[in-house]
């Protein structure tokens, strides 16, 4: 099975919100609504990218998956939206960060799978612990 295969089953995409500098998408996984932002930075020019869940347990914006069960259906909806964003914003570099370990694996995982997709190559640099990823069209 090809790692693009893992994620071919993905959630409804709710509310798609954009305007020249900021894309918005939202959709839910078993009752926990998720946000994708993505946000023009003119001074890089590039497109930041993030995607988290409102626990409203807890009261607060998360942006780990680890332990919700639904890993696979949260990603794969996540490319689902990161390929709409891609082709209609006509190739943009984009870039994203991540912290805690479960989600560097998973921007590995993402980062190879619109690397093999799109023609994205990589330029990575590590900022005060964070990992930070940069994408840009070959």
């Amino acid at each position: 099975m090809k790692l693009q295969e893992l994620f071919d089953k993905s959630a409804e995409i709710k509310n798609i919100k954009k305007d020249k500098y900021l894309w918005i998408a939202d959709f839910t996984v078993n009752d926990k609504t998720y946000e994708f932002s993505a946000a023009f930075h003119a001074d890089e020019e590039d497109w930041g990218i993030e995607f988290y869940f409102e626990d409203t347990k807890e009261n607060k914006i998360k942006s780990g998956i680890t332990g919700t069960g639904d890993e696979l259906l949260i990603f794969s909806t996540v490319l689902k939206i990161i390929d709409k964003f891609i082709k209609e914003k006509n190739y943009p570099n984009i870039s994203f960060s991540a912290e805690e370990p479960s989600r560097k694996k998973l921007y590995d995982r993402m980062i190879k799978i619109l690397s093999s997709k799109y023609g994205y190559k990589l330029d990575k640099a590590l900022n005060y612990g964070k990992k930070r990823y940069r994408l840009v069209p070959e």
